[in-house]
């Protein structure tokens, strides 16, 4: 396989390494493969669009492009990702970091969160960063502890119940 990672033209800026959940970084090379596996039928078409004849109002052909444009875009992204990903496995079991799913208690109800890289964030789905609000807060942080979150509506104590 031809890697589409390209030497950086400036040497003085410096590839930094990308936190990952085991989880989220097998979702990231997932992904990477199923984007592998649409290529070839991503070029079939550019092919076959290309034989149509004039191609400056072929709009197959300049949608056939646009997809192979996006998948290589994306392909490169997602080798970048998985070339730059860290996974830390040995994390203590007591304390709140990357991969950690937490309890909480907001005064009013329990609501659970997973501290995940940028990356793999879904609010809707309690994966928050360690860079959101939230997430900063609780880093570090053990069973018992409170903490009070700054956020749009104003302040959010949390009262850290568990880890799971």
């Amino acid at each position: 396989m031809k890697s589409l990672i390209k030497k950086p033209t400036n040497p003085k800026k410096q590839l930094h390494p990308i936190p990952f959940t085991k989880d989220g970084l097998e979702d990231i090379k997932k992904k990477y493969q199923e984007l592998q596996d649409a290529r070839p039928e991503a070029v079939n078409n550019l092919t076959k669009s290309r034989e149509l004849g004039d191609l400056s109002e072929n709009g197959f052909y300049k949608a056939s492009r646009a997809r192979l444009s996006s998948i290589d875009n994306q392909l490169f992204r997602y080798e970048m990702m998985i070339k730059l990903a860290v996974v830390d496995e040995n994390a203590p079991a007591d304390i709140i970091v990357l991969g950690s799913k937490v309890v909480v208690h907001d005064g009013k109800s329990e609501r659970e969160f997973q501290i995940v890289g940028n990356y793999e964030a879904d609010p809707t789905s309690g994966k928050i960063t360690t860079n959101s609000p939230i997430g900063k807060a609780l880093m570090g942080r053990k069973i018992g502890e409170k903490v009070q979150v700054s956020v749009p509506s104003g302040y959010l104590d949390l009262q850290i119940l568990k880890l799971i």
